[in-house]
């Protein structure tokens, strides 16, 4: 079975400034954008299920969609942090599928078409998350996840105070990267609502796909699962996790003890360069830029 899950828990604080409006239910085209993303996945799943941080705003939103179909509504396991991660834990943790088609719920312009390339990727050639690149820049607001992995990748990422969703990219062992670039003049079908000017009538591109890169490593997440009683513990399991390759559960072991957290820098920064070998450099900025917060630069 097939899950997927909308993200509608963000505040949309400028467009609230702007508006006073929520934007998942300003009109795109003559349809509230959430009605549109709706009607996207609602053909692509057998499970719906809506992520919001609150359960009047969830009232709210399955009223909207119950002409288009039955959506569970899901709140925040942990409200306060209002990050897309939420929204990302709590959908996962509550779905009942075997792979995972994650979406935020103000992507506007996406079709049914991307959101395939995506979800074939885990369910027919056995990868663990799967993810648009867009002219080079990876997309961490729409991945196809296994529900398996994921699962266990929420818990740990819940555990370790992680607050992006590409903890759930860098985490999996079996990565696939789709390198999308426009054939055609027009927005980008990844493009989110986040401003007045966001809200357009202008074509969507159509997409060629380049390349595909995929990441292949041992699956050592059972090392950063493991409860440490002492720094030693840790760095027994931070040095394996990097032999490894498994450099993001590396530097995460390691975040949470204050003598280690050279240690976590190091990681992520031998992920950096890791990712930039293999042509991923936006995400591999993601990991340069943990590898200063760790250290407290910048």
């Amino acid at each position: 079975m097939r899950t997927a899950i909308i993200l509608a828990g963000g505040k949309g604080n400028r467009f609230q400034k702007a508006l006073q409006k929520d934007k998942l239910l300003v009109e795109v085209e003559g349809e509230a954008v959430l009605r549109k993303i709706a009607r996207v996945v609602a053909d692509l799943a057998e499970e719906l299920i809506l992520a919001v941080n609150e359960e009047s705003r969830g009232r709210r939103y399955g009223e909207l969609l119950s002409d288009i179909a039955k959506f569970k509504v899901i709140t925040d396991i942990k409200p306060r942090l209002n990050t897309p991660l939420m929204g990302f834990v709590s959908g996962i943790l509550a779905s009942k599928g075997d792979c995972l088609l994650v979406v935020p719920g103000d992507a506007a312009y996406i079709r049914q078409d991307e959101l395939r390339l995506l979800v074939q990727k885990v369910e027919l050639e056995g990868f663990e998350c799967s993810v648009p690149l867009y002219e080079g820049y990876i997309q961490t607001l729409f991945q196809a996840l296994l529900a398996e992995k994921a699962k266990r990748i929420a818990k740990l990422l819940l555990r370790y105070n992680w607050r992006k969703p590409d903890g759930f990219i860098r985490g999996s062992s079996k990565i696939a990267c789709l390198s999308l670039y426009p054939s055609s003049s027009g927005i980008s079908p990844f493009k989110t609502i986040n401003s007045l000017e966001d809200v357009t009538r202008s074509r969507i591109a159509r997409l060629l796909l380049r390349e595909e890169i995929h990441l292949r490593l041992f699956d050592n997440i059972r090392l950063a699962e493991a409860h440490f009683s002492s720094e030693k513990e840790a760095l027994q399991a931070y040095k394996k996790l990097v032999m490894t390759k498994n450099f993001f559960w590396a530097g995460l072991v390691c975040s949470t003890w204050e003598r280690l957290k050279e240690f976590s820098a190091r990681a992520f920064l031998m992920e950096r360069d890791f990712l930039e070998k293999r042509g991923l450099n936006s995400l591999a900025f993601h990991a340069e830029k943990d590898a200063k917060r760790i250290l407290g630069i910048g």
